[in-house]
C-alpha cells in the first residue's frame, strides 16, 4: 500500500478555555492511501505543545473508484507511540493505518489530535 501525507499544520485551530492561560488546540493531518495494508507514518510533528496526551480521533473517505458490494473496505488508524519532551509535554506522535479488503482502494484518512496547548512558545 502507498501513502502521501500532508500535515495540515495551518489548519491548528485554537480557542480560549476559561483559565485564560490554555487553549484547546487541534492538529490535522492528511493521509491518502492507494491499495490495501499496513502503514506507519514518520513522525508527526505537532508544530505545539499539548499539556497532556491530546484526544486521538480518525475518519476515511472514498477518494475514487467505486465501493464493490461484498468488498467495503475494514481500516482502522491509531498512535502507535508518543514525542514527548523533557518536560512531560506531547509534541509530536507516530501513526499507523491499516486497509484490508480484496478490492484495492483509493482512501483519504483525516487524523485529528485535539487537546489542551499552551497559547505562547514554551521553552
Amino acid at each position: 500500500m502507498s501513502m502521501q501525507r500532508g500535515i495540515q499544520q495551518s489548519r491548528i485551530r485554537t480557542e480560549r478555555d476559561r483559565a485564560g492561560w490554555a487553549n484547546t488546540a487541534q492538529v490535522l493531518v492528511e493521509l491518502q492511501t492507494n491499495g490495501v495494508g499496513e502503514v506507519l507514518t514518520d513522525e508527526i510533528n505537532f508544530g505545539l505543545v499539548f499539556t497532556r496526551r491530546p484526544f486521538f480521533s480518525w475518519h476515511v473517505e472514498l477518494v475514487s473508484g467505486d465501493l464493490v458490494m461484498g468488498d467495503f473496505p475494514s481500516v482502522s488508524a491509531f498512535v502507535s507511540d508518543w514525542s514527548i519532551n523533557s518536560k512531560g509535554y506531547y509534541i509530536g506522535a507516530i501513526a499507523a493505518v491499516k486497509v484490508s479488503s480484496i478490492t484495492p482502494y483509493n482512501l483519504s484518512f483525516l487524523l485529528s489530535f485535539v487537546g489542551e496547548s499552551f497559547r505562547g512558545p514554551v521553552k
